[in-house]
């Protein structure tokens, strides 16, 4: 089995560029691959390249070893005169929702534990695997799913469905946890 196959989702144009194993944890290098992308806007497909940058997102662990993964992603240039974006990130369907600090496969194991075992518990257990969350961070996805779910079900007749958590903060649309000022 290659390594890549630890790191890269099935189908996802991504290349290993970089794999680096220490005590504190390992550090991933992923390069795209794509030559176009497709402007989510208007579909246009454009292979005109405005810049580079890159994300870094937290990762399932490895042998208890927490995993970032340092993803060099590209800003691409609309093509199209009258569409309202003038540049777009390519996607990376597979490994990260837009803006995410986490990839999915992460944020989906976070999220079972918070409703297996939820809380104070859940950290403690998530912290002794590697993933390491804050009880609040376990708690808040979990609320912030059901809260979308509510929206998206039309929620209890006569109530408002969407409703911000006890502690004021906003749930977000896929970006990571933010904790209140």
């Amino acid at each position: 089995m290659l390594i890549e196959n630890l790191f890269i989702p099935v189908g996802a144009a991504l290349q290993m560029t970089a794999a680096d194993f220490t005590p504190e944890g390992i550090r991933v290098d992923l390069h795209t691959t794509t030559q176009t992308a497709d402007c989510p806007t208007c579909a246009v497909t454009t292979h005109q390249v405005h810049s580079h940058y890159q994300r870094r997102l937290a990762d399932l662990p490895l042998a208890q070893l927490p995993v970032r993964i340092h993803l060099h992603v590209r800003r691409f240039r609309g093509a199209t005169l009258g569409c309202g974006r003038t540049t777009f990130t390519e996607p990376v369907p597979g490994l990260a929702i837009p803006s995410a600090r986490r990839t999915t496969r992460l944020r989906a194991e976070q999220r079972q534990l918070a409703l297996d075992v939820g809380g104070e518990p859940g950290a403690r257990l998530a912290r002794r695997q590697g993933m390491g969350p804050h009880r609040l961070s376990l708690s808040y996805g979990v609320i912030c799913t059901q809260i979308a779910n509510l929206s998206l079900s039309g929620g209890v007749r006569g109530t408002q469905t969407r409703r911000r958590p006890a502690d004021g903060r906003r749930c977000g649309s896929g970006s990571a946890m933010r904790r209140p000022a």
